[in-house]
């Protein structure tokens, strides 16, 4: 594997109106004690700079020695970096300069096997990795080797992520029939570290024709855009029309909600055939079918800032992320991007904020930023 290294630093580019800087964000407080943060599309700070630079890169595919085809999950445990792969199930771990070290897991029924690998989290000094298939969490040393499985999991969560030394926040897929109809469930909710659910903060479901393919059904629909900062859960509202992300504290109680001006954006020419090469055409919605989502990523950053990548009209090889800090709209800044047809389903499995990285899957290349 070669490992490419960077010294070039990128001045994320910014973007903003014009507009009177008066009233930019009215803040007030609902009966029921939540603040709500109104922003309008006039940032608070038009100055705002956050430079990129390249610190490494990581090669892909199978003739590569680290072996990565598809980048699933990422997380940092003592400066080391590990990546699990979806088509191999297996994980690999690199040195904070990006030098590949030792990989384990892999497909198969053994001990620190999976049939699916789903999430990858960590607990204490110890890597966790779910396996919906077989429904079953395995439990690893940081140095990869097997400790034990947890095969008491009815349903192991698709994605989890620590909210903190107690606690985990988890998204589980599943489908199941009501009344007769299949139907994709996804559960947003906050478990303990045996996975016992603690509470359930948002529940999506939607239809499917045949079998409930997960593979075939239009996940942008179910799947909400969340992030934790900071012991805080933000979830971004699944709308297409609207501009919303809700906080919680660690008591798990809503407790505010960031706004900003919105209208509706439609799909491009592009989106909309990917759309429909890959979903069922059996299920048509007349708003999915034609509006791009408000909100298609939510991250936090190591500053405790949110970057929220909304819907706009991709127009070359860049996202556009509004930047947010203390619920007030701060800027919206340029991000390089390898693609220029953005679908939902890359914005959830390409990029990754993790520690001091902003991670990008690319077609031939993981590539690792840094940023200020």
């Amino acid at each position: 594997m070669r490992i490419k290294l960077f010294s070039l630093c990128i001045t994320i580019l910014v973007f903003f109106g014009g507009c009177s800087t008066d009233n930019k964000v009215k803040i007030t407080k609902s009966k029921d004690g939540i603040i709500v943060y109104s922003n309008k599309s006039t940032p608070v700070n038009p100055d705002l700079t956050i430079r990129l630079k390249k610190e490494f890169s990581i090669e892909k595919h199978s003739s590569s020695e680290s072996g990565i085809q598809v980048m699933y999950n990422v997380v940092l445990l003592d400066n080391n970096i590990y990546i699990s792969d979806y088509y191999s199930s297996m994980i690999f771990t690199f040195n904070k300069f990006g030098k590949y070290l030792y990989s384990f897991g892999g497909k198969g029924n053994g001990p620190g096997e999976f049939q699916e690998l789903s999430s990858m989290g960590i607990y204490q000094d110890t890597i966790l990795v779910s396996d919906a298939a077989s429904c079953k969490i395995n439990k690893f040393s940081k140095e990869g080797k097997f400790i034990y499985s947890n095969n008491e999991i009815m349903h192991p969560p698709t994605e989890f992520n620590n909210l903190n030394n107690d606690f985990f926040i988890s998204s589980r897929l599943k489908s199941e029939k009501v009344k007769n109809k299949m139907i994709i469930k996804n559960d947003l909710m906050v478990h303990d570290t045996k996975f016992n659910c603690i509470k359930t903060l948002q529940s999506f479901k939607i239809p499917v024709v045949n079998t409930g393919n997960i593979t075939n059904v239009n996940l942008s629909e179910i799947i909400p855009a969340y992030t934790i900062s900071n012991n805080s859960i933000y979830i971004a509202l699944i709308s297409y029309d609207r501009y919303v992300i809700e906080q919680y504290n660690e008591s798990l109680e809503k407790i505010s909600e960031i706004r900003k001006n919105y209208m509706r954006t439609m799909l491009s020419d592009k989106q909309k055939k990917i759309l429909s090469q890959n979903y069922y055409s059996k299920v048509k919605n007349v708003v999915t079918d034609i509006y791009q989502r408000s909100i298609w990523g939510l991250y936090a950053d190591r500053y405790d800032r949110l970057w929220v990548l909304g819907a706009y009209e991709q127009k070359g090889k860049e996202l556009k992320f509004d930047i947010f800090e203390n619920g007030q709209f701060i800027n919206t800044v340029d991000f390089p991007y390898f693609s220029s047809i953005l679908t939902f389903d890359e914005v959830i499995n390409h990029i990754k904020f993790v520690g001091k990285y902003i991670i990008v899957e690319e077609e031939e290349k993981i590539v690792f930023y840094s940023y200020d």
